[in-house]
């Protein structure tokens, strides 16, 4: 890649940014097909939001990823919200039409998308209980029943949170429903997708959330931490028989989501997959 007056910048601001992956991987989408764009991490503390996302349009930027812990404040700073992130309630993707910066949210949909296309998964007509009620749980929850799914259960360790998520995605002829983790053994033992989308799991010494022995055989277990590929929850669920995905393909997903939004070209999503295994 040679940068010159003539290439488009894309980036990412978050706070902490430096353990991002997601230039690597844009990068070489970039390069494999021939685009002159540079993609660039950017470490944006919250009390200079505002600043980075005025920045970004004076310097003629054609988008960004926006990582925690700003994927909701900045929101105030755009000037328009696609439906699905307004409904979500965070902005994961920024991108530029008519002067205009618009807000995206690719997770759900990437997650979703993951599923499909690399193993194979329909929604459609699926019991899923979502461990968490954080903003991942709400995108996934949100591409969830937009894709089919029967019947959503959030589950958190306060239980009030994962109701009032609950109430707020309540679907004509959907189940959705909110519960403390400690109540949700047979929600988990009957459902068909278990995914968790808490940060526990990162840490090796971290407790699991659930009872393992409630995942039984045959049942689809996913994780949407990356790092490391295959967390305590993955491993218990692959000793009883359960399918098991970890985040990585929902990363290359969203992300390619992203880019297609910003090039307006097809994700070489393998090309991007390959540079972060």
């Amino acid at each position: 890649m040679q940068i010159n007056g003539q290439t488009s910048v894309v980036g990412i601001i978050g706070d902490p940014v430096n353990h991002s992956r997601s230039p690597q991987m844009h990068n070489a989408a970039f390069n494999h097909l021939n685009l002159n764009m540079v993609y660039v991490p950017f470490h944006v503390r919250q009390e200079s939001l505002g600043q980075a996302i005025k920045g970004m349009k004076a310097l003629g930027m054609v988008g960004l990823n926006v990582t925690v812990p700003h994927k909701i404040e900045v929101m105030k700073y755009l000037d328009e919200i696609s439906p699905a992130a307004g409904i979500i309630g965070a902005v994961n993707t920024i991108y530029v039409h008519d002067n205009r910066l618009i807000g995206d949210n690719t997770d759900g949909h990437g997650f979703v998308r993951a599923l499909a296309e690399d193993e194979g998964i329909s929604i459609t007509g699926k019991n899923v209980v979502i461990l968490g009620s954080g903003g991942s749980a709400r995108a996934i929850g949100y591409a969830l029943l937009k894709n089919g799914a029967s019947r959503l259960i959030f589950c958190n360790r306060t239980a009030s949170r994962a109701e009032k998520m609950a109430e707020s995605f309540q679907t004509p002829g959907v189940f959705v429903a909110g519960m403390g983790i400690i109540d949700s053994m047979v929600e988990i033992t009957q459902s068909d997708i278990l995914i968790n989308t808490t940060s526990v799991g990162m840490k090796q010494d971290e407790p699991l959330l659930i009872n393992p022995a409630w995942i039984k055989k045959g049942q689809i277990v996913c994780d949407i931490i990356y790092s490391p590929l295959q967390t305590l929850l993955l491993q218990e669920a692959e000793k009883r028989g359960a399918r098991v995905i970890n985040g990585l393909g929902m990363l290359v997903h969203q992300g390619a989501l992203s880019f297609e939004i910003w090039t307006e070209h097809s994700a070489p999503v393998e090309v991007m997959r390959k540079v972060l295994c």
